[in-house]
């Protein structure tokens, strides 16, 4: 009976490991997003995840320019289009790793004309990958805000 057990327990441990991670440095990453069927979680899930950011800001003595020009849109962008951008994105194997907030703040760069959609996240790969070779990464380092602020066309 012991060793049924034990057969069981290392069974389950197999299985969950074999199971990709819906989470990357600790985020909800595409895995997460491709799991989840409703429409309306994913855009209820953009609106808590926009929310916290505008909490966030409500909340801090100072906040950084660039988080605010980061999680700005533009023009008559809703959530629902931004939660079908997002989706977009994961609908590609290479992107599932980004976290699910990473994907949101390059589609809104997307969406105000800064860069591409094949730019932006083709850089935020190469910056997670980065992070991900680094055995002693701080918290900055996990911060993609300046990545996606270079990535604007020089202004005037």
């Amino acid at each position: 009976m012991k060793k049924l057990f034990l057969l069981s327990m290392i069974a389950c441990i197999a299985l969950n490991a074999a199971e990709p991670s819906h989470q990357t440095i600790g985020m909800k990453n595409g895995r997460f997003w491709n799991t989840v069927e409703s429409v309306d979680f994913k855009h209820a899930f953009i609106l808590g995840l926009l929310d916290g950011w505008e909490l966030r800001g409500d909340t801090q003595d100072i906040v950084k320019s660039n988080v605010v020009i980061i999680m700005s849109g533009g023009g008559k962008f809703t959530t629902a289009d931004l939660t079908s951008m997002v989706t977009s994105v994961y609908s590609g194997a290479e992107n599932l790793t980004l976290p699910v907030g990473w994907v949101v703040m390059g589609c809104l760069a997307v969406q105000r004309g800064d860069t591409t959609t094949e730019v932006v996240m083709m850089a935020l790969r190469k910056h997670l990958a980065a992070l991900m070779s680094m055995k002693d990464a701080v918290s900055s380092d996990v911060d993609p805000v300046q990545l996606i602020i270079d990535l604007r066309p020089n202004q005037p």
